[in-house]
Order: structure tokens, then C-alpha cells, then sequence
């Protein structure tokens, strides 16, 4: 599915991505630099994460209390996995 907003531990974005949902383990991945700089620090500190995805007005995903598993940058494209 796609979104055009993320809101990160109360941090929101305007970014356009892509995520899918596979039973406790969702994926992420997004353009958008200050989304991937805001991952990579979650990445050192280890902290729990709180995740909302939306397309316009709509809330698509949100969960929280998720454990960054995996980040990668590829090709522009940050990608992340969390985990339930």
C-alpha cells in the first residue's frame, strides 16, 4: 500500500512511500531524507517506535510499541523493517 504521511514517534511528514504488512512485520520504504535520518538515530538509540500511515485523510496503519528491526538505504530509497 502506499502513503503520503508518516507520523514518527509525534514527528509528522509530508513523504510519498510504500509499505506492506506481513504478520507481526511491516515494512517500510520511502525517498524522503528526514524520514530515513529520523530511522537511522531510532537505529542507535533502539527506542520503541509509534507509527501512523496515511494516504490523504485516511489513516492506512498505526501501531506502536514496534522495535526497528532492519534499515537499509538502497538506490535514494530508505527501507525499513519494524517489528511487533
Amino acid at each position: 500500500m502506499v502513503f503520503d504521511k508518516i507520523q514518527v514517534n509525534g514527528k509528522e511528514f509530508v513523504a510519498d512511500g510504500r509499505f506492506s504488512l506481513d504478520e507481526e512485520l511491516l515494512k517500510v520504504s520511502t525517498a524522503n531524507g528526514d524520514v530515513g535520518l529520523l530511522f537511522k538515530q531510532i537505529e542507535t538509540t533502539n527506542d520503541p517506535v509509534e507509527v501512523v500511515l496515511s494516504k490523504g485523510d485516511t489513516d492506512r496503519y498505526h501501531s506502536k510499541d514496534l522495535k526497528l528491526t532492519h534499515y537499509t538505504v538502497a538506490g535514494g530509497d530508505f527501507k525499513m523493517e519494524l517489528q511487533k
